[in-house]
């Protein structure tokens, strides 16, 4: 049909080889920097355990990945003239299997969805409710003015997500790498505290913040974005936010040796 399908950067020029190389490491590396995801790495028993996860994680994701390259593979050769790329999925089940099965598989995938954004939806009203308001602004909040917070805090979260649903400032795809890339920034203070003992929260909180606002600037500003050459913005972005985590973490105090050897002495 068109051989640019079968070279970089695409019929489309969408996606270059460095841009390619970036969304296979942040679907999978990154993927633990996710909050809604990394609290299930409390429950493990040792490091052992967490790697083994990783490590299959990784190889679930290059897994499922390829079948979902697949599918626009097979999109491109089935189907023609798609106004949006997100409709690929269903027209495929609907044309490929009886109504009964297309509908099974596609409430099987609104329930990944659904399954994906509770998890996000409890961890963000958790941060902004006990995190911020609870541990910095009210240090004598009761668990009652908390749960009347959080109420508030998941509606307004809710009214967001909807208004990006209803207006779809991009594509389903667009927006996941752009609301992923942001929680992956997290993986900065994550591998630090968990291997360097001198890492401190000041290091940790300048790192997340710095790190958001180079990812929005690499994203948005043509000029600065020229500096990633071709790479995701997350890639200059964690450099970045590694350096500033180290220099705030050198000119802060050290944690108490109580609080490392808790950590480090397993």
């Amino acid at each position: 049909m068109n051989e640019a399908y079968l070279a970089f950067p695409g019929a489309n020029g969408y996606m270059p080889w460095a841009y390619y190389v970036s969304n296979i490491v942040l679907w999978s590396f990154f993927t633990m920097g996710q909050p809604h995801l990394f609290t299930k790495f409390f429950a493990m028993k040792d490091h052992k355990t967490m790697f083994k996860a990783i490590l299959l994680g990784t190889a679930g994701m290059f897994f499922s990945a390829t079948l979902i390259e697949w599918t626009g593979v097979n999109g491109i050769a089935t189907i023609q003239n798609i106004e949006k790329a997100d409709q690929i999925v269903p027209m495929i089940l609907q044309r490929g299997l009886n109504p009964f099965l297309a509908s099974i598989f596609i409430a099987g995938i609104v329930a990944a969805g659904m399954s994906t954004i509770d998890g996000i939806l409890v961890t963000k009203t958790g941060a902004v409710t006990r995190d911020i308001y609870q541990k910095l602004i009210n240090k004598k909040a009761t668990d009652e003015s908390v749960m009347k917070l959080s109420k508030v805090v998941t509606i307004l979260i809710d009214i967001i997500v909807i208004c990006f649903g209803v207006f779809q400032p991009g594509s389903i795809f667009e927006i996941n790498l752009f609301a992923f890339s942001e929680m992956a920034i997290f993986v900065v203070p994550i591998l630090f505290g968990i291997y360097w003992k001198k890492a401190t929260a000041q290091g940790a909180i300048a790192a997340v913040v710095v790190g958001v606002i180079s990812l929005l600037l690499f994203t948005l500003n043509p000029t600065i974005k020229a500096f990633a050459f071709g790479f995701h913005a997350l890639f200059p972005t964690t450099i970045i936010s590694s350096i500033v985590m180290v220099v705030v973490s050198k000119f802060t105090k050290t944690p108490p040796q109580e609080a490392i050897e808790r950590h480090f002495a397993v």
